[in-house]
């Protein structure tokens, strides 16, 4: 991973969002940023169980999505939205 990627975890992407501003992500971090799996399912869930209306951040195509496979790539560490 380059040093200007980010990896989301489900609060950022999931409060641009609910206030309508995902733009602002897009403009930021598009062709730069990874959605892993996990956190994909986890937006889904929340959808589902709250009625967050998701469909525009899951059919984005300006985030990759990621797989986290080995333990240590969940390390805890500054995210995109931590400034």
């Amino acid at each position: 991973m380059r040093s200007d990627e980010v990896v989301f975890d489900t609060t950022c992407p999931l409060y641009f969002t609910a206030t309508g501003h995902l733009e602002l992500l897009e403009s930021r971090y598009a062709g730069r940023c990874y959605l892993p799996d996990e956190v994909r399912v986890e937006i889904e869930r929340g959808e589902a169980e709250h009625g967050h209306n998701c469909t525009p951040l899951l059919r984005a195509t300006w985030w990759k999505p990621a797989a986290i496979e080995e333990a240590e790539d969940q390390a805890q560490g500054p995210t995109a939205c931590d400034g």
